[in-house]
């Protein structure tokens, strides 16, 4: 899958090949300081297991298959930012 724009100084659009680092330094070209930026990827990694939680509780049953698949992606790309 690739993201509509790129991230990182040499441009990356594929999902698969997009670090934390990336994120930084686009962040650092766009104005930010790294240090925001560092909080902020920190953030998301603290809340998204949270943020699943809330999801599932009030999810149709017909959608929990989904939304483990979804999650369990999530986790394995946030464990390699």
């Amino acid at each position: 899958m690739k993201l509509a724009m790129s991230v990182g100084d040499n441009r990356y659009y594929a999902i698969e090949h997009i670090k934390g680092r990336h994120f930084i330094q686009t962040a650092k070209r766009g104005g930010p300081s790294e240090s925001l930026a560092e909080k902020a990827l920190q953030e998301i990694m603290e809340q998204a297991p949270r943020a699943f939680e809330s999801i599932a509780i009030n999810l149709p049953h017909n959608l929990r298959e989904i939304h483990e698949s979804v999650k369990q992606a999530a986790q394995l790309r946030l464990a390699s930012v």
